[in-house]
């Protein structure tokens, strides 16, 4: 998970941040980068378009998206036990 979200963000800054003649580097937007170009011809933005897909379905299986979270069935019936730290924490 991390790695591909490493992954991706490289390729973004790559592809988002331009070199000057000066040697400067300015940073411009993914649409600016892709006007005029068509981002099926592009290896850069394939790539970085693939690892946040790989990225996408690493949280949906790590249970960490709003929807795969709902899927997740958990026991109500888990008894609860009183740890030492919090019959430190209700004493009054």
């Amino acid at each position: 998970l991390c790695e591909q979200y490493g992954i991706y963000r490289e390729l973004k800054d790559a592809i988002t941040h331009m070199e000057q003649p000066g040697g400067g580097r300015i940073k411009i937007s993914l649409a600016q980068y892709l006007k005029g170009r068509n981002s099926q011809t592009m290896p850069e933005y394939a790539c970085m378009r693939g690892a946040f897909e790989r990225y996408t379905a690493l949280l949906r299986e790590f249970g960490l998206s709003p929807a795969s979270r709902g899927r997740i069935e958990m026991s109500l019936d888990i008894a609860r036990t009183t740890d030492s730290m919090e019959a430190i924490l209700d004493q009054k």
